[in-house]
């Protein structure tokens, strides 16, 4: 029975913390997803998938898939992550809030089978 209620418990409280920022979040990917940075000039780089998760402290988590037919290249992941990171600090300081970008997670799984982390 203190497995049930402590179980509960933890899912109550999980429930009232998810969804504290969901208005933000879809807000920064539609933004992501209709003016995307240009990474590249003249390379076909297409989003798959895009990720936004701001927790309660306003820290900024965004995860960036590439389709499979894009032209990434590996070295230059981190050019790709500033690009894309200045872009975003741009949509939050309009935003008004107090987010703060802390992390960037470029993965080609689909491509070169290859993940890479930033953090800002």
């Amino acid at each position: 029975m203190k497995k049930l209620a402590a179980a509960l418990f933890f899912l109550m409280t999980a429930a009232s913390f998810a969804g504290h920022y969901d208005k933000e979040e879809h807000m920064i990917e539609n933004k992501l997803y209709n003016n995307f940075p240009v990474l590249e000039e003249g390379k076909n780089i297409e989003v798959k998938e895009i990720e936004v998760d701001i927790e309660k402290n306003g820290r900024v988590e965004i995860d960036i898939e590439f389709a499979r037919n894009s032209q990434v290249d590996t070295k230059n992941y981190k050019i790709y992550a500033d690009k894309i990171a200045s872009s975003v600090n741009d949509m939050l300081k309009e935003m008004n809030g107090n987010f703060v970008l802390t992390k960037i997670e470029i993965d080609t799984s689909g491509i070169k089978d290859d993940k890479e982390v930033f953090r800002y």
